[in-house]
């Protein structure tokens, strides 16, 4: 499948005629057949219904021309992100932010300005006191740095001034016996301890600070230092004495602070944007200048428009199109960028390196930038590659579920349901009071079963392979996608032993964890569900106990096999003190209990019939099963859907 079959599938269905779309397309009839016939076949299903009248999609054919306009959609938008991103108008960029302009607005300002500027340039911001703001600018965990100076013998950065501020204040705790003055001068403060940066620390606005003091002949009756500026408030905040304050802060100190001005001293000192020198990169460029503009003068009128040529630019960058780029082009990008090498990416594709480049040349000139640099390593992709390239994988995987997402629709015209369950006796109750129930109202459904772990099912259900999913409800978060509903049908616990009917615990009515610690316990590895694991894990710990975990397996029905073998015990529910797997005894533990349960998980864009009357069937036999268990003395679950 490439890009110009989805090109043809749009026209025909938009055409409804081979013939006008053949004309539309520029291509020879015959010639579109043969596509779309090669489609079908790729496909598994027919895409039209031709008919004396036109041609119309079937129901699989109107899913695929949705699925391919949406493709066609997210190829533009990927170049036009590529192409942006090499103008520097798309991308990342960290900005480190001193507490100074973080507090007095200053950031905001800043922060404002880029989202007007740049839109499509993601601006993170990372909070710092000055001394390890410097730090991460030179380890490159920052991009830009925002705030005060450092010293000028110090610097190793790129440094230029965006504006200036005064220290003209003074801030003290409001218990502090001068915090009832409207002003201070320098004499007031003789006798109180003055809280500043240690020495090695200092920034230019201390340094300066304390020049103009020693110029003036004061000298305070003590000093306390501080390693950065949270020390310095907290000692402020104690009421051990003062410190200096920007005039841009008055309005901005907390609750049991106090600003008082000083009548005879100002200080000027600047705030600063500091880069790594020659750092050259695109979107980094591009947000510096957008810090430049809030440091205009006429503030206000630098705010109306972005830089000049920028909305221009990515007007006609939204308006190219690249009608030669195939899904191929991305697959090797991809694979490139994978094995940093053109050979070793050949290799893997089973072609020839003359014929990969070739390719890759063809995709640099349908693009317009160039997406790989060359080194003695191999190749690293651009800031425009980078971009193309996490495009490119999603395109490629929504590529690949279109067979199946036809395939999906075709389930649902034919009435079949793919069921993913996980074999617990309290899934197989659950599902098989449905399924009869389904037989005998709507016969023509057919629901067909398919085993799959829990942690697999969302990705079957994105992918069409499953249209409901029936596992276990975890107290941790399985899957995030939005896309996906996982809908509680039975609450229940993880808080049973379960044993061999020969194991020497097997006729005790309860245990504690302490007397499994001879006996080896069958669990999962951590990779198949680490949150899961690791949760389970801490439950033990939290009781002292240690579980003996001599082997891992990822399958229930292997670790029940093993258990009524006498191999080891394996974690139950509360469920099986009813439904206890075959040759197997569910025994309580006291001292153990993880929140469980029985959940349905499907589509949230689900639609047909079939498969939401199997979702409703499902519904009402959990509240039989529900009911059915509540009238037992065994009952075995409480409400625990809040904690689940």
């Amino acid at each position: 499948m490439e890009l110009r079959h989805l090109r043809y599938l749009i026209a025909v269905a938009e055409e409804r005629s081979f013939v006008g779309a053949a004309a539309r397309l520029g291509l020879a009839q015959p010639a579109l057949s043969r596509q779309i016939r090669d489609l079908e076949h790729e496909i598994g299903t027919d895409l039209f219904i031709r008919e004396a009248s036109g041609t119309r999609p079937t129901p699989s054919g109107d899913e695929c021309v949705r699925t391919a306009r949406a493709i066609l959609d997210d190829v533009a938008a990927a170049l036009q992100r590529a192409r942006l991103a090499e103008h520097g108008l798309v991308g990342r960029c960290v900005l480190g932010a001193g507490r100074y302009p973080l507090w007095n607005g200053l950031l905001a300002r800043i922060v404002d300005q880029a989202k007007t500027d740049y839109p499509g340039i993601d601006v993170v911001i990372q909070e710092f006191s000055d001394e390890n703001q410097w730090q991460a600018l030179a380890d490159a965990q920052v991009d830009i740095a925002f705030g005060t100076a450092p010293l000028q013998e110090a610097m190793q950065l790129a440094t230029e001034t965006h504006s200036l501020d005064v220290l003209d204040a003074i801030v003290v705790s409001r218990t502090h016996p001068l915090a009832s003055r409207t002003s201070v001068k320098l004499r007031d403060l003789e006798g109180e301890t003055w809280l500043r940066y240690a020495p090695g620390i200092d920034d230019e606005a201390t340094k300066s600070f304390q020049s103009v003091l020693t110029r003036l002949g004061f000298t305070p009756s003590a000093k306390r230092m501080a390693v950065n500026l949270d020390a310095l408030r907290m000692l402020v905040r104690s009421g051990a004495g003062w410190m200096a304050l920007p005039r841009s802060m008055r309005n901005s100190l907390n609750n049991g602070l106090v600003a008082i001005p000083l009548d005879d001293l100002a200080v000027p000192f600047r705030y600063v944007v500091m880069q790594r020198r020659n750092d050259a990169r695109p979107a980094v460029r591009s947000i510096l200048r957008s810090i430049r503009r809030t440091a205009q003068r006429e503030p206000d009128v630098a705010m109306k428009e972005p830089p000049s040529g920028i909305r221009a630019l990515a007007a006609s960058e939204a308006a190219r199109t690249a009608s030669k780029l195939e899904l191929r082009h991305l697959r090797y990008f991809t694979a490139i960028v994978q094995y940093e090498s053109i050979g070793r990416a050949a290799e893997a594709l089973e072609l020839t390196q003359p014929a990969l480049s070739r390719q890759l040349r063809d995709l640099e000139q349908e693009v317009g930038v160039t997406l790989l640099t060359r080194t003695s390593r191999g190749v690293v992709p651009t800031l425009a590659g980078e971009s193309l390239n996490q495009d490119a994988l999603a395109i490629l995987r929504s590529a690949a579920r279109l067979p199946s997402e036809a395939q999906r629709v075709v389930r649902g015209t034919a009435g079949d349901c793919v069921v993913g369950l996980v074999p617990s006796p309290l899934i197989w109750e659950t599902l098989t009071s449905a399924v009869a129930e389904i037989a005998t109202r709507l016969p023509a459904i057919n629901v067909r079963l398919e085993e799959i772990p829990t942690p697999a099912q969302a990705t079957a259900l994105r992918e069409a392979r499953l249209d409901i999913g029936l596992g276990h409800r975890q107290p941790t978060t399985m899957d995030l996608d939005p896309n996906i509903v996982r809908e509680l049908l039975l609450p229940d616990a993880m808080a049973t032993a379960l044993v061999s009917e020969r194991h020497p615990l097997a006729m005790r009515k309860a245990i504690v964890l302490a007397d499994l610690h001879d006996s080896p316990l069958l669990f999962m590895e951590r990779q198949f569900s680490p949150a899961l694991y690791d949760y389970v894990m801490s439950t033990f710990a939290r009781t002292g106990f240690t579980p003996r975990v001599d082997g891992e397996y990822n399958g229930l029905s292997t670790v029940w096999a093993l258990a009524a073998q006498g191999l080891g015990w394996c974690i139950g529910t509360q469920s099986q003190l009813a439904f206890p797997p075959a040759s197997l005894v569910a025994i309580p533990i006291r001292d153990f209990h993880v929140p469980w349960g029985i959940e349905v998980s499907y589509r949230g864009d689900e639609r047909r019939a079939p498969v939401l009357e199997v979702i409703q069937s499902l519904r009402h036999a959990a509240r039989e099963l529900d009911a059915s268990m509540a009238s037992q003395e065994n009952k075995y679950w409480s409400d625990l859907e809040a904690s689940a």
